[in-house]
């Protein structure tokens, strides 16, 4: 086994008793915590006439700032959205809403912010665009069928941050919900890939 030492060893960087000068005598930096979080793959409903009548749980990680003064709390929350459009009209929409919720010490829900992934797609208004500014009809082929024919597999990643001055300096959960889904001619509706994590300082 080597003996060989990093220069910085020789300085103390790497020993428990190491203070950084510019440091107030008893104080050793900012206190960092770093939570990973629970995340699992979703199938989601695709028929969302009347509105989605409930919230599914994307993902959540629990903070705990105890020791903490005013702490200030970063989430970080990463997802790939997968779906199947089918379509015979050249046309296809889907919007996702989600929302960033924290209950602190078992108290009350309180939403935080929301984001919104939308997508849409209308084949026959842009071949009627291309047609009224001087182009030619054409036909958009998907899976050897024509525009009016649509049939395509996406995957898209998606993702927020959220940061926040947080007076609370006790436990902390946050919980990221899909609370709406709206839907026209997609077949299928996934969610995988989750990560969620929560630094404090």
């Amino acid at each position: 086994m080597s003996n060989y030492k990093l220069p910085e060893e020789d300085n103390g960087c790497f020993r428990q008793d190491y203070h950084d000068p510019h440091l107030p005598q008893g104080t050793h930096g900012p206190k960092l915590v770093l939570n990973c979080g629970n995340g699992t793959g979703l199938t989601l409903p695709i028929d969302s006439r009347g509105g989605c009548k409930t919230s599914f749980v994307a993902g959540t990680v629990s903070v705990d700032a105890s020791g903490i003064s005013c702490p200030k709390i970063k989430i970080d929350f990463s997802s790939m959205i997968n779906f199947k459009a089918e379509s015979r009209d050249g046309e296809f929409f889907i919007r996702l809403i989600f929302q960033l919720s924290r209950a602190c010490d078992c108290g009350q829900k309180i939403p935080l912010s929301t984001w919104v992934y939308e997508k849409e797609v209308d084949l026959d208004r842009c071949r009627r665009i291309g047609v009224a500014n001087g182009g030619e009809p054409s036909q958009i082929n998907f899976n050897g069928g024509s525009y009016s024919e649509v049939e395509v597999d996406f995957k898209e990643s998606f993702g927020f941050t959220w940061c926040e001055c947080n007076n609370c300096s006790g436990c902390c959960l946050y919980v990221v919900e899909i609370i709406d889904i709206d839907t026209d001619n997609i077949r299928c509706l996934s969610l995988t890939n989750i990560g969620i994590n929560a630094l404090a300082s």
